[in-house]
């Protein structure tokens, strides 16, 4: 099964809370059941993603968080994610925050 992961709560988090949870749930989908997982931030200021297994696919670079950057990663983020998403074709996208504009 192909498992892709959104964007959002990478951008906005370095550490800990919700991303912590995403990365560990991806990661243990790719390594221990063996599925085909692949997060989709083209730009992302977490740092869990950096130490991803081999397994996890990570499709984006890591960028330094700014002060009262968001806003521009998420929209930056939202026009090069969907070509990526398109050729990926995943059979289930997990949006890791709530979609504004899905």
């Amino acid at each position: 099964m192909r498992i892709a992961f959104d964007y959002q709560t990478f951008v906005l988090q370095s550490y800990g809370g919700i991303s912590r949870y995403f990365y560990e749930l991806a990661s243990e989908l790719a390594t221990t059941c063996g599925q085909d997982v692949a997060v989709f931030a083209p730009l992302y200021v977490n740092r869990y993603l950096a130490g991803a297994p081999d397994k996890l696919r990570v499709l984006g670079m890591p960028i330094p968080s700014l002060p009262k950057s968001g806003r521009l990663y998420r929209f930056a983020n939202s026009l090069l994610v969907a070509p990526l998403l398109k050729r990926f074709r995943p059979d289930i996208v997990h949006e890791s925050y709530y979609a504004s504009s899905r």
